[in-house]
């Protein structure tokens, strides 16, 4: 920091020794100097970061427009809806081309087949399925041409509970993706609200410790020259500073929990963490009174909580009645027709000379007692009493929050 220099011999006299301290401080002084701004050209280069400053309505829009929670719920919602949609599809016209190339090998004659046909399929809401099909196609020996109509119909379990489970499933599901994505909104404008104003709160607490420390600084400090002059004795001093320190470590402790208030705040409102923050809220409030029954009448109809749990009662019992329906034997009414033509010449082969029906019925039941079906619609009945039983304590758990939220607002005033 500070040049040594040189004195030659004919300097080491009593005057000129006086002269080489001067011209010694004056060059320390210089590369003092220097060497300072030197260090504020290097602190202009990390710049103070950034400040945001939000009002407490900025604060929870920012919060509904960016927090990742409330992204991930509104992605359920599309999600859900997305599935209702592929369920909806099935009951669509479906037009279902088909090709077929290939070659064909017996011990009398082998021979290239070529054919095409295309299916129009639809499916109803009582289970009924109908099918037509043209089709041609070319082997060696000529061509085959025609068309295929098909009805199939369920004889014992037609009604539409079942054909629409899937439909109604998917619309409870995009229902309850929308309560849960309203709540995640209430839930993050509380949070924001409270978030905000611990900010607040801390930053005065700060400040309050501050002024603790900086009051018992001036009381150490006069302590100490009292005890110099004879007015105060060795443990006053130690006194003072044991108060001193305690009020420097409730400093520490108020800056920390300040960082870390204004840090959670920042992963809710997704701001950058390298950012500091400015937040303006009121600090006035309004007195609000309610009556408890108008409150208890209120929360009883309006609550979300309340609305899920009885969508979710009539959701089991919907299934419980789909169950009870799946007992009965799996039995369809299957009509065949066809008409058909084959010929040398593909022309003559659509003249469809030939026909042929048939009825039949057909069943996919594994069981005669049908036991597990028996069995999965008793769990279906013991689903529907534990819904029931969720609601019922659903309600007293809100009851007991809006006599315990009274009290509470009764107490505040």
């Amino acid at each position: 920091m500070f040049q040594i220099l040189y004195c030659p011999a004919e300097f080491l006299f009593p005057v000129d020794l006086r002269f080489c301290l001067i011209v010694f401080l004056l060059s320390g002084l210089v590369s003092a100097g220097s060497f300072g701004s030197q260090i504020e050209s290097e602190q202009s280069k990390y710049q103070a970061p950034p400040v945001v400053s939000l009002g407490l309505e900025q604060a929870v829009n920012r919060a509904l427009k960016f927090n990742r929670v409330l992204k991930d719920r509104s992605s359920q919602v599309q999600f859900s809806s997305l599935a209702l949609a592929v369920e909806k599809n099935r009951f669509e016209l479906k037009i279902i081309p088909a090709m077929s190339v290939g070659w064909d090998h017996d011990e009398q004659d082998s021979e290239k087949v070529l054919s095409g046909s295309v299916e129009l399929y639809k499916s109803f809401s009582y289970g009924t399925e109908i099918s037509v099909m043209p089709f041609s196609g070319k082997k060696t020996s000529g061509y085959l041409s025609g068309i295929m109509f098909s009805l199939s119909q369920p004889v014992f379990r037609w009604r539409d509970d079942e054909y629409l489970s899937d439909i109604r499933s998917q619309k409870f599901n995009v229902r309850h993706a929308r309560r849960m994505y309203y709540l995640a909104q209430v839930s993050i404008t509380l949070n924001t609200l409270s978030s905000v104003y611990r900010v607040v709160e801390n930053a005065h607490v700060v400040q309050l410790n501050l002024a603790s420390v900086k009051r018992l600084e001036k009381h150490a400090e006069a302590a100490r020259i009292k005890e110099k002059i004879g007015l105060a004795e060795p443990l006053d001093i130690y006194r003072a500073n044991i108060e001193l320190q305690q009020a420097k470590n409730n400093l520490a402790y108020a800056n920390e929990e300040y960082e870390n208030s204004k840090d959670d705040l920042k992963i809710l409102l997704v701001l950058p963490l390298d950012k500091d923050l400015k937040l303006h809220a009121p600090l006035v409030y309004s007195e609000y009174s309610i009556h408890e029954k108008e409150a208890m009448n209120i929360a009883l109809v309006s609550r979300v909580e309340l609305i899920e749990g009885r969508d979710f009662l009539e959701n089991q019992k919907r299934l419980s009645k789909v169950a009870r329906q799946k007992i009965l034997p799996d039995m369809n009414l299957v009509l065949n027709y066809s008409k058909s033509g084959q010929e040398e010449r593909w022309n003559d082969s659509l003249h469809l000379n030939d026909e042929s029906y048939g009825v039949r019925f057909i069943t996919s039941t594994s069981d005669l007692f049908r036991k597990n079906e028996k069995l999965l619609y008793q769990q279906t009945k013991l689903y529907v009493e534990e819904s029931e039983r969720s609601l019922e304590t659903m309600q007293d758990e809100i009851r007991r929050a809006v006599r315990m939220e009274i009290r509470n607002l009764k107490s505040s005033f």
